[in-house]
């Protein structure tokens, strides 16, 4: 499970500023998130399909398909820079 020298290790590397309970409860909730994922490991999924929900969310898309070819060239040639190949785009920042 996760050591608290690794969490403020983590923390540091976030640039957050912990201090000693917030650590402490970050591993604790740390350690809970890996428990979970260990018991996720349990679960046979031997011949299950796939959850409903999300073939239901799927099932009003349309496939893709190409539905016309669009040459880039006629692109390229009306765009007010050529990036080799692409768009080039103006800086916005310095």
């Amino acid at each position: 499970m996760p050591k608290i020298s690794s969490i403020e290790h983590l923390a540091s590397l976030a640039k957050l500023g912990l201090d000693a309970d917030e650590a402490e409860g970050l591993r604790r909730d740390m350690e809970s998130i890996m428990e979970l994922m260990d018991s996720l490991q349990d679960v046979n999924m031997d011949g299950e399909d796939a959850p409903a929900e999300g073939a239901a969310t799927l099932a009003g898309l349309r496939g893709d398909a190409v539905l016309r070819e669009i040459d880039p060239e006629l692109f390229l040639e009306q765009s007010p820079a050529d990036g080799k190949n692409g768009f080039a785009i103006p800086r916005m920042m310095e």
